[in-house]
């Protein structure tokens, strides 16, 4: 089932260091990561801002001022007075308020006379300042307000919309059923957060989210799933349960630690155990690759891709898969000329090898673009590439987890506002990665002259004919990543000099080797793999 909306959150592009020691190239104190194309820096303990040029674009006047999101920053002259200025440094919010949080989805949340909340994109207000806490209203238009210790529901109206008279409500409020768990008289259950209505009766210990029609509920110690009538579908015998994504669930066999620690296994709608993980082929038809070779190898492949590079070969698809093999592609590829690989232990280290590519006076490669990204086994992997034709004038960025309270400490929301700020500007995705340990995504864009436009989508499991769908509209996948619990697909679409003609996506819990013959066979070459671990 496709995943009707994905968390979104505000640019942060990492185009240069964000500590420096001052200099004539750098007067400032300190200058922060960029965010939609403006970073804060500081000079005297005072802020402002610079563009991409490294040009100040907003004087350094403010006391206190917060990144620019939604093309607004929350910025305060003396420290206690805050409003908000547009890029121009044009004041849009009189400087009236105790208080300012980053607009997000046209809303930002903001105290007065103690109390927080809500303004539009032109300033108005919104939600009526009489809340307890900052309210951070989701992109389905709603958000939890807190009054007296007791929680509720508003929309982007201002209209209470659930009553504020529950115990405990989550600040993320989503579901694909407008669903969420909530705690009322000491006990959890489940209500509708658009109308209020109890779905599941409050008469459990403790609950979870909810996703695809069960609801992960405690009772006396043990865990186990109810439907909408609330009738037990999966025995309490678990000590934790989590959500179901693509059938899936992720539930605990014994006690969870303080740190995160315990046994715990994957189980489908029927209580079954499924296994570690799933491998993800994608084939097509009419691609610009032509002979290819793979080979698998618990260690880094540098000897097999050494000497495919003296046959003609090139690096098209690498992964290592949650089983503990490399799978790697290599093609015969009329648009690659050369190639290079590098791994670091960290992005940082690996940053400094793009730099020697195009930076300075003389960079080593500046014909090079990165063609591969990967995090695996705690390290960076990078691919770049001579003479692709596909990705010109190539960029780097970086996402990192914001520090918001109504973010999962677990992952960073995939940075698909990042992504589509670049969009507009006629740059397409070339390569991706996400770090779990770093929690940020490192991607590159590029001016890509086979690219006409590119889409995003996000799926709770794979399906071939969703991705059909999509190419009956002339899109097909050249990006996938799995997140949790989450796919998240991008579709490009090509110039007509660089047609795919068909493909098919094949997913198995095994390395599905026996099966590239035959689709080669059939005039189908590889041009997508990747492993993704049950999470």
């Amino acid at each position: 089932m496709k995943q009707a909306t994905l968390l979104l959150i505000s640019s942060i592009f990492l185009l240069f260091s964000a500590q420096a020691q001052r200099s004539s190239d750098n007067p400032y104190d300190e200058v922060d990561d960029y965010s939609e194309g403006y970073a804060r820096v500081k000079l005297d303990d005072k802020y402002g801002f610079i563009n991409l040029s490294k040009r100040e674009v907003i004087e350094v006047k403010y006391t206190k001022a917060r990144d620019f999101s939604g093309g607004f920053a929350a910025v305060s002259e003396d420290g206690k007075n805050w409003g908000y200025i547009n890029t121009s440094g044009k004041k849009v919010v009189d400087f009236k308020l105790e208080d300012a949080e980053s607009y997000y989805n046209n809303y930002a949340s903001a105290k007065k006379n103690g109390k927080w909340g809500v303004l539009d994109k032109y300033g108005n207000t919104v939600v009526a300042f009489k809340y307890d806490e900052s309210i951070y209203i989701n992109p389905a238009g709603i958000g939890r307000v807190q009054e007296n210790k007791k929680f509720g529901i508003v929309n982007s109206n201002g209209k209470l919309i659930v009553p504020v008279s529950y115990d405990h409500i989550p600040s993320y409020l989503y579901s694909s059923d407008n669903i969420t768990h909530a705690k009322k008289d000491g006990k959890w259950g489940y209500i509708n957060i658009t109308k209020g209505k109890t779905i599941v009766p409050f008469e459990y210990d403790e609950a979870n989210g909810y996703n695809e029609g069960l609801f992960p509920v405690q009772k006396n110690g043990k865990w186990g799933y109810v439907d909408a009538d609330n009738k037990v579908v999966i025995p309490f015998m678990y000590y934790d349960c989590g959500m179901f994504h693509g059938g899936e669930a992720k539930v605990y066999t014994s006690q969870k630690t303080l740190l995160g620690g315990g046994d715990y296994i994957f189980i489908n709608k029927n209580n079954e155990k499924l296994g570690p993980g799933n491998w993800s082929f994608l084939y097509h038809k009419g691609s610009y690759n032509t002979t290819q070779f793979w080979s698998t190898n618990k260690s880094f492949p540098s000897d097999d891709i050494k000497k495919k590079w003296d046959e003609g070969f090139y690096i098209t698809s690498l992964r290592y898969g949650f089983d503990g093999n490399y799978f790697l592609v290599m093609s015969k590829n009329a648009t690659l000329r050369g190639q290079r690989w590098a791994t670091r232990e960290t992005f940082s280290d690996l940053d400094k090898e793009v730099g020697k590519m195009w930076g300075g006076d003389k960079p080593t490669h500046p014909k090079y673009r990165i063609t591969y990204l990967s995090y695996v086994n705690d390290k960076w992997l990078m691919v770049a590439s001579e003479g692709t034709n596909t990705n010109t004038n190539q960029r780097l960025y970086r996402v990192k987890k914001p520090n918001s309270y109504y973010f999962s400490d677990s992952y960073a929301p995939f940075p698909i506002t990042s992504i589509e700020v670049q969009w507009k500007e006629g740059r397409y995705v070339d390569a991706i990665a996400y770090s779990p340990k770093d929690m940020e995504y490192v991607y590159t864009m590029s001016d890509a002259s086979y690219y006409v436009d590119q889409k995003y989508e996000s799926y709770t499991h794979l399906d071939e004919n969703e991705l059909k769908a999509w190419e009956k509209k002339d899109y097909f996948p050249s990006q996938i990543l799995k997140q949790n619990g989450t796919y998240h697909v991008i579709y490009t679409k090509y110039s007509k000099s660089f047609k795919y003609a068909a493909q098919e996506l094949i997913t198995s819990e095994t390395l599905p080797t026996r099966n590239v013959k035959g689709y080669w066979d059939k005039g189908f070459t590889i041009t997508d793999i990747h492993s993704f671990e049950r999470e």
